[in-house]
């Protein structure tokens, strides 16, 4: 029996594209949404109290390690977006650079909305290299998940 959807006329192939489609959209508006918010107002509990055991442990700065983690989110679901067929080094290259241009393209527009006097966040080129790192790590992880597992999703 059909699904309600299918039987609207949309196949299982065009629902499976809007996922792909839908899931890298909301994760890069996340993404925007918290580097230009005023980091007065940004969300606090759990998730500072792991960045300050990570900052213990590694000796790395908090916000550095949250840079590297939210371009590992953005870069990675780029990569769970792509199908099989394209997911190749020319998919990765193109993930990864997206995910890096996305993250200097962050920075120049705090810097803008620092001059405007919109937030108080500033131009950082740390934070420009931890977004890289991020992202590096999610290709490298992203590879070496695909070379031991074949993924099917919607393909």
């Amino acid at each position: 029996m059909k699904s309600s959807i299918i039987r609207r006329g949309m196949t299982r192939s065009q629902i499976c594209l809007w996922g792909r489609f839908l899931l890298p959209v909301s994760v890069v508006c996340a993404v925007t949404w918290l580097s230009l918010a005023p980091s007065e107002g940004l969300p606090q509990g759990e998730a500072l109290h792991l960045l300050i055991w990570l900052h213990r442990s590694i000796g790395c700065a908090p916000d550095k390690i949250a840079h590297a983690a939210m371009y590992f989110c953005v870069c990675g679901v780029m990569l769970i977006a792509l199908p099989l067929r394209v997911f190749r080094l020319r998919g990765c290259l193109a993930a990864f650079i997206f995910a890096v241009s996305w993250g200097v393209l962050m920075e120049i527009a705090q810097a803008g909305a620092t001059a405007l006097g919109w937030t108080t966040r500033a131009f950082d080129f740390y934070d420009m290299l931890a977004n890289g790192v991020g992202a590096a790590i999610a290709v490298c992880v992203f590879c070496l998940l695909r070379t031991f597992y074949r993924r099917k999703v919607c393909a």
